[in-house]
């Protein structure tokens, strides 16, 4: 029973986290073309440490590692 409420407390900090990370990129979005390409490498190196812990769901995997192609795949798309 303890382990179920340490690891669903475990779980909500990540989860909140991630929408932290989620509403960062909508605000800085409307930032200049470097302070975003910062931003975004940061919240990518991010999203990868929360993803790779152990604590993690594996749907919060999958949607993180999702997030991050988005984030890379429009990244790319900018520079061109």
């Amino acid at each position: 029973m303890v382990v179920l409420f340490v690891w669903t407390n475990a779980l909500r900090i990540q989860m909140n986290k991630l929408i932290g990370k989620f509403e960062e990129i909508a605000t800085t979005a409307k930032t200049t073309t470097g302070e975003v390409k910062q931003f975004t490498e940061r919240t990518i190196a991010a999203l990868e440490k929360l993803r790779n812990n152990i604590l993690s769901a594996e749907y919060i995997r999958r949607a993180t590692t999702e997030v991050i192609s988005i984030i890379n795949h429009n990244h790319k798309k900018g520079k061109k």
